[in-house]
């Protein structure tokens, strides 16, 4: 926030007389008069030093010449009574405000991020050269960004124009083919899991919240049946307990696992 010593000169001149007042508590009155809520909104430099108070003390150092203040301690002032005591000019009171408000918002609008119109890069695709792009999608975390933003991504459709132009394409291409062949080796592996099932006999799928995983090999005491299958486990022979299934027989607990 820009404040300047025009601005605080005639704020300090509207001010009653006070006696051996530190910097810090005059600065509160002037905020107010300025129409902050407190000296901290006021702003401050790099180094933290806030820069009302700095304001002020440079003030009240050019006026004390004139003896419409006392510098009376160090970092203590005080307004002598019987000085003239003036009511700052609203329009200029005004004006310092809106100057100060303009300010806020330059500063705010530096500290925006700047957002990514995907769409808007897809469109100009075709007449930019990917070289001369202001983003890097040879760096990872740029690209994972991009892809997060699109919502298509691993979809290309090589006769849609909006694939084509795509920055994304060559990428989108290589996750299609990665996902296909994925999802085919997926789905073998599911039949030959089918296979092996239907050869041991096994007719049900573990329900859901059921970990083969945590099966426990046992020993068969007496006769049991296999909950998988419905085979007879005999006497001696080795069975498998699964918590919240049940007892399934070596054969089925080979095939589910």
């Amino acid at each position: 926030m820009k404040i300047t010593q025009s601005q605080i000169e005639p704020i300090i001149a509207s001010l009653p007389s006070f006696d051996n007042l530190k910097v810090a508590e005059i600065a509160v009155q002037v905020a107010q008069a300025l129409g902050q809520p407190t000296v901290e909104s006021c702003g401050s430099y790099k180094s933290g030093k806030l820069v009302l108070p700095a304001q002020i003390t440079n003030t009240l150092n050019g006026l004390a010449p004139s003896g419409s203040v006392i510098k009376v301690g160090h970092g203590r002032w005080s307004k002598p009574s019987g000085q003239p005591t003036m009511q700052p000019d609203v329009k200029m009171v005004v004006a310092s405000q809106i100057a100060m408000q303009e300010v806020v918002e330059e500063e705010v609008e530096e500290e925006e991020v700047e957002e990514v119109d995907l769409l808007e890069m897809i469109e100009v695709a075709e007449v930019v050269d990917e070289s001369n792009l202001i983003y890097d999608l040879s760096d990872a975390m740029t690209l994972d960004f991009f892809i997060a933003q699109t919502a298509c991504f691993s979809k290309y459709v090589s006769s849609d124009k909006g694939c084509k132009n795509c920055l994304l394409k060559t990428h989108c291409m290589t996750s299609k083919k990665a996902l296909k062949a994925e999802r085919a080796t997926a789905k073998a592996e599911r039949a030959q899991a089918q296979a092996v099932k239907e050869e041991a006999g096994v007719k049900v799928d573990l329900p859901d919240g059921v970990d083969i995983t945590s099966a426990r090999q046992l020993i068969a005491s007496g006769m049991a049946v296999c909950v998988a299958t419905g085979d007879k486990i005999k006497e001696g022979e080795p069975m498998w307990f699964v918590p919240r299934f049940g007892v399934l027989s070596n054969q089925a607990y080979q095939a589910l696992r």
